[in-house]
């Protein structure tokens, strides 16, 4: 091959790959355990070694006075279709200061063409939001922000701050009540220690509840909040398993589609934790537009609040990451098991089985905790309807977590998985049966398996059974015995009190 018509192909490859090879683009689903700290670049610490990479995950804070930014800085993906990211937390100890922890901890979505992204300002901000001060040292929001989902324990991320130390924009100049789940929105880019608006503001241990009226700028309140069992954020366990009291996992969904009011395009945004047992539903159906402008109220450090239009560009492409921050009130904060999936890929929930004979064969049926779905147009009145029915059970997959990666990895044999030393598990592809057979002698207490999968093909419309609409990993852990209960508990289903479609 001549020289010239190496240059052209090397030059095709750099325009097809793009110059910025270090960019990885998400090929969905996403997965990272947390386990590892290769993937992430740290942006600041309160203190050198605060955050760590264990069996737990990523520990965030541990202490009073801490503020933490980190990103995965290799990891881009696209928003045209929506997107749906899943972490579990766990947020133990901590100081109280009246009768409240805090700070908390916020997700961050920020423009993925930012190459060096600084965090916002500590304490109530979460590193996210903005500060500004009578001094004039005022204090920016992370670079680029787009949306910062925060964890606010003590309150102060929602409210609106009038000191001279401390002024930021809010919904609300309440600070009585912590356990707020906070949506703020995009950064100003004519004025960084302006922007960063608080879009909605639920309360999840009480009915109280904030939404900014995009429209007009005013923060609007509805009868209901969370549906489902209202729980505390600060769940008191640094790693709980899935059913247990102190398990906690978010999901936060963006549904592109079309306002019925405005005509607008945008996203649909909804948020669950699962608490426990529970499936609890935080936030649904939030509009926000995808190049548009919302009105909201600034404060600034001269005491006046005047009203802002904030334009809203949502980029094609989008990083994340996690800040935090504590101070007189503190807790310790841990996050893992990161997710990203496609809106109406098969939505999975990890399961907890109790009292399982440890010396008798045992079949499960992991996907009755599961659904799938036949189509990806979302309407508000007229939402995609989930069911079991619309899953492929051919397309399951036993997956088993490779300790040396932090990564699940496929057996040889989809529907077969053989541990030594405990057993062998059997899937049955005709109805969703998993049978466990346990060694000889097995004595061991517990143990998780865990498996993938996709919907059936629709008859019409866009294809959503294909790889890019698998679903996440979910685990199945059985819980051996050796006494023979007089009853057996039904499975312990993290979307208990969510009505199933069958």
């Amino acid at each position: 091959m001549k020289i010239h018509q190496i240059k052209k192909i090397q030059i095709f490859l750099l325009i097809l790959f793009g110059i910025n090879s270090t960019t990885f683009y998400a090929q969905y689903p996403y997965f990272n355990s947390g386990q590892k700290g290769d993937d992430f670049k740290l942006i600041g610490e309160s203190s050198p070694g605060l955050v760590t990479y264990t069996a737990k995950g990523i520990k965030l804070l541990d202490n009073q006075h801490q503020f933490v930014g980190i990103y995965l800085d290799k990891l881009s993906f696209t928003t045209e279709k929506g997107f749906i990211l899943e972490f579990e937390f766990g947020l133990d100890q901590g100081r109280q200061e009246g009768g409240k922890y805090g700070d908390g901890i916020s997700m961050v979505l920020f423009d993925a063409n930012e190459r060096n992204p600084q965090t916002g300002d500590k304490g109530g901000a979460l590193g996210y939001a903005h500060t500004q001060r009578s001094t004039g040292s005022n204090a920016a929001g992370f670079t680029k922000g787009i949306f910062g989902l925060g964890l606010d324990l003590y309150g102060n991320n929602k409210r609106i701050m009038r000191f001279p130390g401390e002024t930021r924009n809010g919904i609300t100049p309440n600070d009585d009540n912590g356990n707020f789940v906070v949506l703020r929105g995009p950064y100003n880019p004519n004025n960084l220690y302006e922007g960063y608006p608080v879009l909605f503001a639920i309360n999840t241990v009480k009915n109280i509840n904030f939404y900014l009226d995009a429209n007009t700028g005013k923060a609007v309140s509805n009868q209901r909040g969370v549906l489902g069992k209202r729980f505390q954020i600060h769940g008191g366990q640094d790693n709980a398993k899935p059913g247990e009291e102190g398990y906690r996992k978010i999901r936060i969904a963006f549904y592109p589609g079309v306002d019925d009011f405005s005509a607008k395009k945008g996203f649909f945004i909804s948020v669950n934790i699962i608490n426990g047992n529970y499936d609890s539903s935080v936030i649904r159906n939030y509009f926000v537009p995808k190049a548009s402008s919302i009105k909201y109220k600034e404060q600034l450090a001269d005491g006046s609040s005047p009203e802002r239009r904030l334009n809203v560009n949502i980029p094609a492409s989008m990083k994340m990451g996690f800040t935090g921050g504590t101070g007189t009130a503190s807790i310790r904060a841990h996050i893992r098991k990161i997710s990203l999936v496609l809106p109406f890929s098969p939505v999975v929930q990890d399961i907890n089985i109790p009292d399982v004979i440890r010396s008798r064969p045992f079949v499960c049926e992991p996907l009755y905790s599961a659904v799938g779905y036949e189509t990806n147009v979302y309407k508000v009145l007229n939402q995609p309807n989930p069911s079991t029915v619309f899953l492929d059970f051919a397309s399951f997959r036993f997956k088993i977590f490779e300790e040396a990666t932090k990564t699940y990895e496929l057996t040889s044999d989809p529907y077969k998985l053989e541990v030594p030393r405990v057993g062998e598990f059997n899937y049955n592809k005709d109805n969703g049966e998993v049978t466990f057979i346990p060694v000889e002698g097995y004595k061991g207490t517990s143990y998780t398996f865990y498996y993938d999968i996709k919907n059936k093909k629709p008859a019409k419309g866009v294809d959503i059974s294909t790889e890019e609409y698998r679903s996440a990993t979910a685990s199945v852990t059985l819980n051996f015995t050796d006494e023979i209960p007089l009853y057996r508990n039904p499975p312990l289903l993290v979307n208990k009190g969510v009505n199933k479609v069958k």
